[in-house]
């Protein structure tokens, strides 16, 4: 799969409307349309550092290729010599000054210089490194990574002791570093979790899963991603289109899969003329 990341404000538009998004979001890419690239919407993308929308509705709608968002395009590393790593996903968001692209690794601070780094609009995800960790780093602490580079934690964050070093996962890279500071405390065990709670039911009257939605001009618009009710539908004008599914996208479904509409009202017999 190859995605990108659509910054957040940036329209994103169908036959059936445009809708956009206060956060930046990642999308998976469709189809390359020259000034335009063809998205889809609605389904969450694994391992992105950028979260994707989960809706009821999967869509594709396009977004002009000058308003995507710069990217990392292949994973960054680098190795110091006391054995300090730094490993970095593909797909975090970047900002190049005097041609070296550097990323936010939240909560960290500064923003990480990645020399080397690739950078474009277009990236296959690939999940950050994973591992068990045993304890805790608080706010302030800072990590060395060779001579000249520190970085502060703004958060509390977990880690793991790897000798003299401390290791942090984030959802967007793997950091080794050598502590200045004292650390947390060992982790406590684990409060149990709650049991899931229960899936919410679904209506009897609903249109299943992988239902296929049409722009109201009849074109292709995606598919339904869960059950949803006849009835957000049977109101709609025209009638089998809502425009609530993904707000500010018009979709709509085959008509012959709702209800007929209710007959006219029988008009009422005037009452007999009384006679003289």
């Amino acid at each position: 799969m190859v995605a990108v990341v659509v910054p957040a404000g940036v329209p994103l538009t169908g036959a059936g409307g445009a809708v956009a998004f206060p956060e930046a979001l990642t999308l998976a890419v469709v189809t390359d349309l020259g000034d335009r690239v063809r998205v889809r919407l609605g389904e969450p993308v694994a391992h992105a550092c950028t979260p994707s929308p989960t809706l009821a509705a999967v869509v594709e709608v396009e977004v002009p290729r000058d308003r995507l968002a710069p990217v990392l395009q292949r994973q960054w590393e680098r190795i110091w010599p006391d054995s300090a790593q730094i490993w970095v996903a593909p797909g975090v968001p970047v900002s190049v000054a005097d041609g070296v692209p550097s990323t936010d690794l939240s909560p960290f601070t500064p923003a990480l210089p990645m020399l080397g780094g690739r950078v474009g609009t277009r990236f296959t995800p690939f999940p950050a490194p994973t591992g068990l960790t045993d304890g805790t780093l608080a706010p302030g602490v800072r990590l060395a990574f060779g001579p000249s580079l520190v970085l502060t934690l703004a958060a509390e964050v977990d880690s793991v002791e790897l000798g003299a070093r401390e290791g942090v996962y984030t959802p967007c890279a793997r950091l080794v570093g050598v502590t200045r500071d004292a650390v947390g405390p060992p982790r406590e065990a684990p409060t149990p979790r709650p049991a899931p709670a229960e899936p919410a039911p679904v209506a009897p009257d609903s249109l299943p899963a992988g239902t296929l939605l049409r722009w109201p001009d009849g074109s292709p618009a995606g598919s339904t991603r869960v059950p949803v009710a006849r009835a957000r539908f049977e109101a709609g004008a025209p009638r089998g289109c809502d425009p609530t599914l993904v707000p500010g996208l018009t979709l709509c479904v085959d008509p012959a899969l709702l209800p007929p509409p209710p007959p006219p009202p029988t008009p009422t017999a005037p009452p007999p003329k009384k006679r003289r």
